[in-house]
């Protein structure tokens, strides 16, 4: 999936759709980023709370985006590597998560 197909995926999907302005507004800012830094993820779909989850599948790698916050995780390691980065600015990628997505870098 390209990182344009995103949104739109976020979009169609009645699940993901539900999910809150403020949420929606923090994946169009990781998505403008993503397009021009990131691998594109393998997948977009429902987060376990109103959240919304990219996967990079062969990557073993996760994002989770919150209304107020984005939680990272890595799967390649055991445990599993859980970080979380506050939100300073809906709709803006705070400059803390940055270093965090290198993993998944073009």
């Amino acid at each position: 999936m390209g990182w344009t197909r995103v949104l739109q995926a976020a979009e169609d999907d009645p699940n993901v759709a539900s999910s809150n302005e403020r949420t929606l507004q923090n994946l169009a800012a990781l998505v403008r980023y993503g397009d021009a830094e990131l691998r594109p993820p393998s997948t977009v779909g429902p987060g376990y709370y109103p959240s919304i989850v990219l996967d990079w599948i062969d990557l073993q790698q996760q994002i989770e985006v919150f209304e107020d916050r984005f939680e990272i995780y890595d799967f390649s390691v055991v445990p599993t590597a859980i970080q979380h980065v506050a939100l300073e600015q809906v709709g803006h990628l705070p400059i803390q998560l940055l270093p965090l997505l290198a993993p998944l870098k073009r």
